[in-house]
C-alpha cells in the first residue's frame, strides 16, 4: 500500500494509518523509510511502478500546496485505480467551515475537499470512499476494508484451494521496509520499541486494533491452515495465538528461528500417567469473601538456562494480590524438542485452565518464560479464560535502587470479547508523543 500525503500537516495521519495497516500485516510504502536515495520524483515514480496493490491518499488542507501530490503521485494513483485489482481510500481530516445546512454543518468532514485541494473536477475523487479518520472508529473502518480487500485478492489468488497454508509472519522489534526478501501473505509488523526491551505501547494499541479484525480476514481468505514465521514479545505472540482459535483455524504451525516446526492438538488436556508438566511450587493465600474479584499468578518457566530473578521480586512485591499461584515448570528439565512439545502445551493450558477453575474462575496473570512458538500455540488453547500476560524487564528506575530485574504486566486478553482478543493495553504511553 503506497500513502500519499503533505508532509507540513499530514504526516502525523500517514504514520498512524501506515502502523495501522502494517500491524494488520499489509505492507506498507511509506516515503520516510522507504524512499531510495536520489532525485525524489523519479524515486516516487520507481515506487508507483513496482507491485502496487493500493494506495491511501490522506487529505489535509496544505495538500493544496503540495505539487509532488498533484502532479506526481496523484495521477499515478489514479492510473493503476482503473485496475480492478487496485484499491484507493482518502483518509479526509479537511473540516468545513460552513456547509449548505448553515452551522450545523460546521466543523463536519468536508467530502468535497479532495477535489477542490488538489484542483480535479467535481466527482474524482468524491467518487472514491473517503475516512473521516479523526472521527471515533474512522481508522478503523479504512483499516477493516483494506483488510478485506487484500484477503479478497488472497482468496481470487488461492481459487479455492484451502490446502496449502496461509503464510503468516509477525515481528515486534525490527524496523519494517517496503521492500524485502518477506513474501507472507500477512506480515504483521508492530513498532519497534523505542528503548529497551519492553514492547512499543503504541505498537500494541495498532495491535489490538488490527486483531480486532484479522480473524475475518483469515476465514475470508479461505484457507485451512496458517503457517506463522518471524518473532515478538511473548504478551503479543500470545494474543495472536488467541485471535487464531482452533474454532477458526484447526491446524496451525509455528517456526521457531532455527526453522524448527512447532504444533500442537486443539484442544487442553489434563495430566497422562506420564505426566510432561510438573508444579514446582504453589501456594494460596486467604480465601477471599464470596463475590470478590478472583485472581491467580502462573509462572510458565520452560527455558533451561532459569533465572528466576524477576519472579522472585514479583512475588515480594504482589503476592498479596492473589488468591493462588503456581511454578510450572517441565518435569526434564532440558531444551524443549519443538517436534514433541505439542502434548506438553496442550497440558500446559489444561493446568492453566485447572488453576483458574479451582479459584472461581479467576483471572489468570501469566508470566512466561518460553520460546516465541509456544506462546503462540498456548494462546490458541487459552481462549475461554481471562488473561493478563507480562514481559521481563531488566531496566531499573525503581527510586529504592532494586537492581532485579521484573515483570511487567503489557496485556489483557480475552478471545471471546466481541472487540478483539486484546482487551486492554497496559503499558503507559507518552501521550507526547502521540502521533509519532
Amino acid at each position: 500500500m503506497f500513502i500519499s500525503y503533505r508532509q507540513s500537516d499530514g504526516a502525523v495521519t500517514a504514520t498512524r494509518v501506515a502502523w495501522l495497516l502494517r500491524a494488520a500485516g499489509v505492507p506498507v510504502w511509506q516515503d520516510d523509510s522507504d524512499l531510495a536515495p536520489g532525485h525524489t520524483e523519479d524515486r516516487l515514480n520507481e515506487a508507483l511502478e513496482t507491485g502496487l496493490s493500493g494506495a491511501v491518499l490522506v487529505v489535509t488542507p496544505d495538500i493544496v500546496v503540495s505539487p509532488i501530490v498533484r502532479n506526481v503521485e496523484l495521477p499515478a494513483i489514479l492510473d493503476l485505480n482503473s485496475n480492478p485489482d487496485f484499491v484507493l481510500a482518502i483518509a479526509n481530516t479537511v473540516r468545513t467551515e460552513t456547509g449548505e445546512g448553515g452551522d450545523d454543518d460546521k466543523g463536519k468532514t468536508d467530502f468535497t475537499a479532495p477535489d477542490r485541494l488538489l484542483g480535479k473536477p467535481r466527482g474524482t475523487l468524491s467518487g472514491i470512499k473517503q475516512y473521516a479518520v479523526d472521527e471515533p472508529d474512522g481508522l478503523l473502518r479504512l483499516l477493516r476494508d483494506m483488510l478485506t480487500f487484500r484477503a479478497g485478492r488472497l482468496a481470487a489468488a488461492r481459487d479455492g484451494d484451502g490446502r496449502s497454508p496461509l503464510h503468516l509472519s509477525v515481528q515486534t522489534r525490527a524496523v519494517p521496509h517496503a521492500f524485502g526478501p518477506d513474501e507472507a501473505d500477512f506480515s504483521i509488523r508492530v513498532r519497534p520499541p523505542e528503548h529497551g526491551r519492553l514492547p512499543n505501547p503504541r505498537g500494541l494499541h495498532d495491535l489490538r486494533s488490527a486483531l480486532r479484525l484479522l480473524p475475518q480476514a483469515v476465514a475470508r481468505t479461505g484457507a485451512r491452515s496458517v503457517r506463522i514465521t518471524g518473532g515478538a514479545h511473548l504478551s503479543a505472540a500470545f494474543a495472536l495465538g488467541a485471535a487464531l482459535p482452533a474454532t477458526l483455524i484447526g491446524d496451525v504451525k509455528v517456526e521457531g528461528t532455527a526453522g524448527d516446526v512447532w504444533t500442537c492438538g486443539t484442544v487442553s488436556r489434563p495430566p497422562g500417567d506420564t505426566p510432561s508438566i510438573q508444579v514446582a511450587n504453589r501456594s494460596r493465600s486467604a480465601i477471599r469473601p464470596t463475590g470478590q474479584a478472583r485472581n491467580v499468578l502462573a509462572y510458565v518457566q520452560l527455558v533451561p538456562a532459569q533465572s528466576d530473578a524477576a519472579y522472585t521480586r514479583f512475588l515480594d512485591e504482589h503476592h498479596a494480590d492473589f488468591d493462588a499461584w503456581e511454578t510450572l515448570v517441565p518435569t526434564v528439565r532440558d531444551r524443549l524438542d519443538p517436534g514433541a512439545a505439542g502434548p506438553m502445551i496442550e497440558e500446559l493450558a489444561g493446568r492453566l485452565r485447572a488453576l483458574v477453575a479451582e479459584n472461581d474462575h479467576a483471572h489468570l496473570h501469566l508470566l512466561l518464560h518460553a520460546p516465541f512458538p509456544v506462546a503462540v500455540l498456548l494462546g490458541r488453547l487459552c481462549n475461554t479464560l481471562n488473561v493478563t500476560v507480562y514481559e521481563w524487564n531488566n531496566e531499573t528506575h525503581a527510586p529504592d535502587g532494586d537492581a532485579r530485574p521484573q515483570y511487567v504486566p503489557c496485556l489483557t486478553v480475552n478471545p471471546t470479547s466481541a472487540q478483539g482478543p486484546i482487551t486492554d493495553v497496559l503499558l503507559p504511553t507518552d501521550d507526547s508523543k502521540a502521533g509519532s
